[in-house]
């Protein structure tokens, strides 16, 4: 709401709205923190008022940090981000910290049940559907099944068999016995090159 002239001023002037928004006087009530990192990473934790920094900012050519006119602040405002810049450092973080039966006054559960199933459909659906591919999630486990199953090598790679007094296509596989509680799985990319029987690893 914006105030009229007051009585007391000459001119009509009129009296600059600091009105909180409700949007942000909500996310007044929502923790705010952030991690402060310069760029020799040091860090320092701090908390604030949320509606004071999440676009209720403007600062001053003084210094001071004062209530905006507006309850956002919109994505190109280089106030705002030097108001957040001088607050997080050049590589902070913030995080806001939103209480549960907040979150459940402020999020409409319509709007979650409207929302775009996105969980994997089985095989049959996809076939069924428009008769084309079937769509498949590959896990972990799938991997890890994959790379455990028989392989039978290449002609470049034969084995000299002791018992056939010849060179044979040989059998090769991998057995995982245990797993340990938690398991790092690190990607890699090889190359064979059949003349010189070698892997090299892809860099890209």
């Amino acid at each position: 709401e914006k105030e009229g002239p007051e009585s007391g001023e000459e001119g009509g002037n009129q009296r600059e709205d600091t009105t909180i928004s409700p949007e942000t006087s909500l996310l007044s009530q929502v923790a705010m923190t952030y991690e402060r990192k310069s760029s020799t990473g040091s860090v320092s934790y701090r908390g604030h008022n949320s509606y004071r920094k999440l676009g209720a900012l403007l600062k001053g050519d003084d210094g001071d940090i004062g209530v905006r006119k507006s309850s956002f602040a919109s994505p190109g405002d280089e106030g705002e981000q030097d108001v957040v810049a001088d607050l997080v450092g050049p590589r902070g973080t913030v995080q806001l910290h939103w209480p549960m039966a907040l979150a459940n006054d402020c999020f409409d559960d319509d709007e979650w049940e409207r929302a775009e199933d996105l969980t994997p459909r089985e095989e049959n659906d996809d076939a069924t559907e428009g008769g084309g591919e079937k769509s498949q999630v590959t896990n972990v486990t799938d991997c890890i099944k994959k790379y455990c199953q028989i392989e039978q090598l290449e002609e470049t790679e034969m084995w000299y068999c002791n018992r056939c007094k010849d060179h044979v296509r040989a059998w090769k596989q991998f057995h995982l016995y245990r797993a340990p509680p938690v398991l790092i799985v690190h990607l890699k990319r090889f190359h064979y090159s059949a003349s010189t029987h070698r892997r090299d690893k892809i860099d890209s």
